[in-house]
């Protein structure tokens, strides 16, 4: 795991592979931990101290639930530890949090209902495939579902535009074409909680 940044985009990449089920959780006694503990610890520590105006939480799964049947590895099957990101988002009182996911042979981008927790809707980005798999049993429905596709050879791209009254994400999903599958602006307003930083 680790962080980076480009511009006004934080970049914090978690494993979610080498950690999972390798302890107990901490926010569910009896549960496996998806991350562990240390790597908890640090995603705290970098969170609170980032200033990035954008700050995309990635792994190499997804986060919702709408997964190909007999699919374990994905944030949901672990509702505890979903639950204990999206407390800990609402704790430091974090704006401008998205999630990008892959590993589901689909593109998609997804709102999750956390207006109640976080201050405001999460909306998680799944890029893939880089490859040439598409799988449509993923093609699962979602209630937040805003854009499905099924396209090989593609990944997303997010920027952001500083200027303006207030910082913008976009993102693009993009075939090795170069064709544009589906494209938005993020207003930063928009991943803002009351009184969020």
């Amino acid at each position: 795991h680790t962080n980076f940044r480009i511009g006004d985009l934080e970049i914090f990449l978690l494993d979610a592979r080498w950690f999972a089920r390798t302890e107990e959780s901490e926010f569910a006694p009896g549960q496996p931990s998806l991350l562990g503990r240390s790597q908890w610890a640090w995603l705290r520590a970098r969170l609170a101290e980032s200033t990035a105006p954008f700050k995309a939480i990635t792994t190499g799964m997804i986060f919702n639930g709408s997964v190909r049947p007999l699919k374990t590895d994905y944030w949901s099957f672990y509702p505890h530890e979903l639950n204990a990101l999206f407390e800990l988002i609402a704790e430091l009182e974090l704006s401008g949090v998205i999630l990008v996911g892959g590993d589901i042979h689909r593109q998609r981008v997804v709102r999750h209902d956390t207006r109640k927790v976080v201050g405001y809707d999460l909306v998680e980005f799944i890029s893939s495939p880089v490859h040439e798999g598409i799988i449509e049993s993923a093609n699962q429905p979602h209630p937040g579902l805003l854009f499905d596709g099924g396209e090989a050879n593609m990944y997303v791209q997010l920027e952001v535009d500083p200027g303006g009254p207030e910082p913008v994400l976009r993102s693009r999903f993009v075939t090795a074409t170069g064709r544009v599958l589906d494209e938005r602006r993020w207003p930063l307003s928009q991943f803002t909680p009351p009184g969020g930083k």
